[in-house]
């Protein structure tokens, strides 16, 4: 499987993506059912597959902002990630060939030899061709504290003998570390939210553990946000994150705009806190009401039982006493 996995994203190994599709699914059409629902749970809003490798079908298509969600999401593995950076690979021998075959990633942004489009600071990507598409690539680099996910489609194979979805990355990352900041966003300590499952009278809360961040134009002073969060609550799911072999988080997205932000955030709130929960205006606790109402009247009306037979007794006393006197 290792093995599929470089042939793939060293070589554009299409019979490779299909062989791990159908390992994965057990056949093409199920994965490709899979690729979409995951691209559209994790934010993609035009995107569309019907194959495994990417050529060309008028309905097989992507954007380049799309791409690079899906590249920020692939990230979060860190098996892909090591595969995504890796510069050279070695195939060892098979049933089908007898030498070692040496594999060079066609990511030429890390690459030396050559130095028109080498990148010191880029760290991996993935390029792809079709004579429709043109060239593509979706990569990423970092330098100092800022990490960069850039997406080049459309570009020529050859301006000066150069690739321009390598160019155009280059200018990309140099315009967005020279002209951008990393700054505080949100701190953790703002991000609290409770949850209440009523069918199970069960309270959740949860934080998040990490400070957002964002690039900020280096001119940007003042940050002027509205922030809005989506928290597909799946209460089946959060009733199994006490037990200890699961993860304690629930997804969440964030959505900040304000000035020239505009930054989206798929992150994790930890869940730190689990009580019960006892809300005595709900429905489900109407009969108590009932019953403690019964139960106070009828102390009440044996409490004036009790004193109504008191006071016949006292009166039936003071006659008596009264009588007694007369004679």
């Amino acid at each position: 499987m290792k093995n599929c996995y470089m042939v793939l994203c060293f070589h554009r190994g299409n019979d490779a993506a299909n062989v791990l599709a159908i390992a994965t699914c057990g056949n093409i059409n199920d994965f490709v059912i899979l690729m979409n629902d995951t691209a559209k749970k994790i934010g993609c809003k035009d995107t569309h597959f019907v194959n495994t490798h990417g050529y060309y079908d008028e309905n097989h298509y992507t954007t380049a902002y799309d791409m690079a969600i899906i590249l920020n999401y692939a990230l979060k593995n860190e098996t892909f990630k090591k595969i995504i950076e890796t510069h050279t690979y070695t195939l060892p021998k098979t049933n089908m060939t007898d030498e070692e075959r040496v594999l060079t990633s066609t990511n030429k942004l890390f690459n030396k030899n050559y130095p028109s489009v080498y990148y010191e600071y880029a760290l991996g990507g993935k390029t792809g061709y079709t004579i429709e598409s043109r060239g593509t690539f979706v990569g990423y680099a970092k330098k100092d504290d800022k990490t960069i996910i850039v997406a080049a489609f459309n570009g020529s194979q050859n301006v000066n003998g150069n690739e321009a979805r390598f160019l155009d990355s280059k200018a990309l990352w140099n315009y967005t570390f020279d002209n951008y900041t990393k700054k505080l966003i949100l701190k953790n300590s703002t991000i609290n939210f409770e949850f209440i499952d009523k069918k199970t009278n069960t309270k959740y809360k949860f934080n998040s553990k990490d400070d957002l961040y964002s690039l900020i134009k280096n001119d940007e002073n003042n940050i002027t946000k509205k922030v809005t969060y989506n928290i597909p609550i799946d209460f089946s799911t959060i009733n199994n994150i006490s037990s200890a072999d699961s993860d304690k988080s629930q997804n969440m997205d964030i959505n900040i705009k304000g000035n020239d932000l505009n930054a989206k955030y798929n992150t994790k709130l930890t869940l730190n806190n689990e009580s019960k929960y006892y809300n005595l205006l709900s429905k489900r606790y109407i009969h108590y009401y009932i019953y403690a109402i019964i139960a106070l009247l009828s102390i009440i009306l044996l409490i004036c039982i009790i004193r109504l037979i008191l006071v016949n007794k006292r009166n039936k006393s003071n006659i008596f006493i009264y009588s007694r006197r007369r004679k």
